[in-house]
């Protein structure tokens, strides 16, 4: 029989240097069995949001984080207790994946699924942590004239609308 091994999985580099990412939803339990490349957790980073897959199978022992979390590149994601190959630990460095799914992959990010475009609605210059505030008053970000950096929407902009009235219906 084999024998069982932790394996970490963290976030990996997104590229175009992000150094963070924000957990938006986890998509596993603790005690769940995942298998290689299931989608595990939605990130969102200053400018995408993607769902990862993790790189290897077995038994989820561990979450690192709640949504609304930011976490550093490489910091540990999901833990999970995997059966040792051929008496090696699985393991992968932070932005490859393992052997056992190396004929599966086209390239470093292969599995990363992107979401479907968002909506008009949904297309504004604003950080995460902006977005969250906006959820958590209730402000309809399509409706405001960001007044950061490039038309981006600051937390300020987003108070100032919630005092105006602009909020979602």
């Amino acid at each position: 029989m084999d024998r069982l091994t932790d394996c970490v999985f963290r976030l990996p580099d997104l590229g175009e240097g992000l150094v963070s990412g924000e957990i938006i939803e986890w998509l596993v339990k603790v005690g769940e069995q995942v298998e290689v490349d299931q989608l595990v957790v939605v990130v969102e980073t200053e400018k995408t949001t993607v769902e990862l897959p993790i790189p290897f199978g077995g038994t989820v022992v561990r979450l690192h984080g709640e949504p609304a979390d930011r976490l550093p590149v490489g910091a540990p994601l999901v833990t999970v207790e995997a059966a040792a190959i051929q008496g090696r630990a699985i393991t992968h460095l932070v932005g490859q994946r393992p052997n056992v799914a190396a004929e599966h992959a086209d390239d470093q990010l292969a599995g990363i699924r992107r979401l479907p475009p968002k909506t008009q609605r949904e297309r504004v210059a604003a950080s995460p942590a902006v977005r969250r505030l906006a959820r958590e008053l209730d402000v309809d970000l399509s409706g405001i004239v960001g007044t950061g950096v490039g038309g981006a929407i600051t937390k300020d902009d987003v108070s100032a609308a919630s005092s105006s009235g602009n909020v979602e219906g």
